[in-house]
């Protein structure tokens, strides 16, 4: 059987605009002072965040089962992520930022805050450009999709060591330790949110540094596992078990219990969400297969929120009302545009440049 040919009979594309559509859905809710509806036990775009991590567990150690080999990984892994980012973050300094700020052109371009952000293509997230979306209901936010970027980036590198040390057991072994070290990090979600809630009102943080670092491992604690659990269904070669008749079974259940109290929902999330996900995704004979053809999702999650952001800008300026859904039907259809040019002009001319280098 070609390979290429069946890596493409699925609805991994399908998946991956339902999870950008979510991020921007949430979003959207968000950005206009309003709570994001509930999906799967978490707001719609924590939803989305959870498609993308859950299938990226799944296909990244697939990757690395095909290919053992730490230097094609990760060139793959690294163009994947920052050409089109480099492009997010300089199309929204030098383009967007000019056009919305409240300074001058001359105070814009000569403050700190430049350098901070620019820092965004390096991973070193920053959110806020000087002048810019300071009298939006979300002021000052300018990307908050970033957050998660370093965080898959960071178990990019820890799965080549994961899945090399689960090769390295002896194969009744292997499963065990899989599964165990996926538990493992389920039950350190937990620990965690019991943690942070004895020590809510007593804990001070000695620093911002400190801050920042405990509310980055929080936030990071939150979608680690749906990557665990993704990657655990594929090392340990389980697709067997994925049902779209026990999927569809399991978002009922979702629908009904949506307001399990906390972590009881982390916890059902964890293990439905990617169940349900992939299910979808691996089902036989996919009808959306030919989505596979073009992926717009990660032009769609980079460029989203920025989008969302100036559209928000440009109505409070004209005086507009502020109607969620119009502004939700008009950035979904932009950040699409935005992601159909991402991959034109960007993401597909670097898999060309990668297929070079790896061939050499």
């Amino acid at each position: 059987m070609n390979i290429a040919k069946s890596e493409r009979s699925n609805n991994f594309g399908l998946i991956r605009l339902v999870g950008g559509g979510a991020v921007i859905i949430g979003h959207m809710y968000v950005l206009t002072g309003q709570s994001a509806p509930i999906l799967m036990w978490s707001p719609v775009h924590g939803f989305g965040v959870a498609c993308f991590l859950s299938i990226g567990g799944y296909l990244i150690t697939k990757s690395w089962m095909r290919q053992p080999q730490f230097l094609p990984y990760i060139v793959k892994r690294v163009f994947r992520i920052f050409p089109a980012l480099i492009a997010c973050i300089l199309l929204t300094v030098y383009a967007v930022g000019p056009l919305v700020t409240s300074l001058s052109m001359k105070e814009y371009f000569s403050n700190p805050l430049i350098k901070h952000y620019l820092k965004n293509c390096f991973l070193f997230i920053n959110y806020s450009l000087p002048g810019v979306f300071e009298n939006n209901i979300a002021s000052r936010a300018v990307n908050g999709s970033l957050w998660c970027l370093p965080v898959e980036f960071l178990l990019y590198l820890i799965i080549p060591v994961y899945l090399s040390i689960g090769k390295r057991l002896p194969a009744k072994l292997q499963k065990w330790y899989y599964g165990i070290c996926t538990l493992l990090v389920i039950a350190a979600r937990v620990i965690w949110y019991y943690w942070t809630c004895s020590v809510t009102n007593t804990f001070v943080a000695p620093s911002y540094s400190v801050q920042f670092m405990i509310d980055f491992l929080s936030t990071s604690l939150e979608i680690i596992p749906y990557f665990f659990v993704g990657s655990f269904l594929a090392a340990c070669q389980m697709e067997k078990i994925l049902n779209i008749q026990m999927a569809v079974i399991l978002i009922c259940i979702a629908a009904a219990l949506a307001h399990l109290p906390a972590p009881f929902c982390y916890i059902a999330a964890y293990f439905c969400v990617p169940y349900v996900v992939l299910s979808l995704a691996l089902v036989k004979n996919p009808i959306f297969a030919m989505l596979n053809k073009r992926d717009i999702s990660y032009g769609m999650f980079l460029f989203g929120f920025v989008i969302q952001q100036t559209l928000i800008h440009v109505f409070l300026q004209k005086g507009y009302t502020i109607n969620v859904w119009i502004l939700m039907v008009l950035s979904i259809i932009l950040s699409s545009v935005m992601g159909f040019l991402t991959d034109i002009f960007i993401e597909k001319p670097v898999r060309k440049i990668v297929e070079k280098l790896l061939k050499k």
